[in-house]
């Protein structure tokens, strides 16, 4: 299969999942806004969101560090896989301890607390389906990744709706994600061990373990800087102003946009194995960052024109009246999806080439300047602070890396 078809195959199969998810993730988002209310809802996003910010540390980069190596060379994998499995276990258990002790130190409600336990076990059941689901990608075997998907989106929407219907509240939605996490899981241990590999594990190589940190810490605290963006502003409202009603607003606007970010996303999926294999063909590489660039531009204008247009209508249809107010945050944070829909594409093509550290360097600026943004809009300006902070801070990052990229290109003409 030539490589226009591959990359329209594999796009087609992970839209047809996503599309699913977001469709079910669309009425499961009016659902629980519905039930919950403002306030809880503001509560329950305070969890996903103080939770996201320790995911990566179980992971650390190891699953797109798995995706860039095995895409480039295949014989790695049997090396590799049980070596990260048993560091991406080490991670986890370590990550739930320290959420555990930090959770007690912040001023938060008891059902929020027990929330966040159940939230960070489920981690290690992600962590390790996360590895394998690296694997399918490397292959370029995205229907198994889809189907994973399917399955794990179709039995959360099933578990929230059942849980709230029985009025179990944040700790039921909890307890269904660990178990819909948990069962991801088995889903994609079962896929891997029929289709790859009879025999997973091997001797694991304490040896390797520091070479595989070291090449993995980079994509890792590109993430850890990405989820600043989209999770440090619930975080910090909760905090600052101490106002489950903002928290509520601001994550019902966000929490839109973050759905509809699964276009830019999957292009980025499918474009990083190929780019990869293709690291050291610089003209064809530039070529599908061109081509690439200028359709995810158009198809996200498209999106952020109808969501600014429209916003008051998008918000009272799917939250209600005592929404309302967050239509100014989706307008903002619709600015925001235009610009980050442009750097998901840029990061993909630097990472492929190897330069995740020119990109840990962009997004530790950003990071840091989002922070400081906040703790000055915030106070003034509430969730609609927020949402001016995320859009100056992404705009910053893009201004640095187009010009990285068009000097980088530039010098290799050369």
């Amino acid at each position: 299969m030539n490589l226009l078809k591959k990359l329209i195959k594999n796009n087609l199969v992970l839209l047809s999942s996503s599309i699913f998810e977001k469709i079910v993730f669309f009425f499961l988002t009016i659902f629980i806004a519905r039930i919950l209310g403002v306030e809880d809802y503001g509560k329950w996003g305070f969890v996903l969101s103080f939770t996201s910010l320790f995911v990566i540390f179980t992971d650390i980069g190891l699953n797109r560090f798995l995706v860039r190596d095995i895409s480039r060379n295949k014989k790695k994998i049997k090396i590799y896989l049980t070596n990260i499995l048993a560091i991406k276990f080490i991670l986890s258990l370590t990550t739930f301890i320290i959420i555990i002790f930090i959770s007690n130190l912040i001023n938060i409600s008891k059902d929020q607390i027990l929330a966040v336990y159940l939230i960070a076990f489920s981690f290690l059941f992600s962590s390790i389906a996360g590895a394998f689901s690296s694997i399918f990608i490397a292959y370029e075997k995205m229907e198994f990744n889809a189907l994973s998907k399917i399955i794990h989106v179709a039995l959360l929407g099933i578990s929230y709706v059942l849980v709230l219907l029985l009025d179990y509240g944040i700790i039921g939605l909890a307890v269904a994600t660990l178990f819909v996490n948990l069962a991801s899981l088995i889903y994609n241990f079962i896929i891997l061990k029929k289709y790859f590999f009879k025999k997973i594990f091997n001797r694991i190589r304490f040896n390797l373990w520091k070479n595989l940190i070291k090449n993995a810490i980079p994509f890792g605290l590109i993430t850890v800087f990405s989820i600043i963006y989209f999770k440090i502003d619930i975080v910090m409202l909760s905090l600052i102003l101490k106002d489950d009603s903002a928290v509520g607003l601001y994550n019902a606007a966000s929490r839109l946009i973050f759905n509809l970010m699964f276009l830019p996303i999957i292009l980025s999926q499918t474009l990083f194995p190929i780019m990869s294999r293709y690291f050291k063909k610089s003209s064809k590489l530039r070529l599908i960052l061109k081509n690439s660039s200028i359709f995810i531009f158009l198809i996200s204008l498209i999106i952020s024109s109808i969501l600014i247009l429209f916003a008051d209508k998008i918000i009272l249809l799917i939250y209600g009246d005592k929404f309302l107010e967050a239509a100014i945050s989706l307008r903002i944070l619709s600015l925001f999806y235009l610009i980050w829909s442009l750097n998901a594409i840029l990061k993909t093509y630097l990472s492929s080439i190897d330069k995740q550290k020119t990109i840990l360097y962009v997004m530790l600026f950003g990071a840091i300047l989002n922070i400081l943004l906040n703790l000055y809009f915030i106070p003034k300006f509430s969730f609609i602070g927020a949402s001016i902070t995320t859009f100056i801070s992404e705009i910053v990052t893009l201004i640095i890396l187009f010009f990285y990229v068009r000097n980088l290109n530039k010098n290799v003409q050369r």
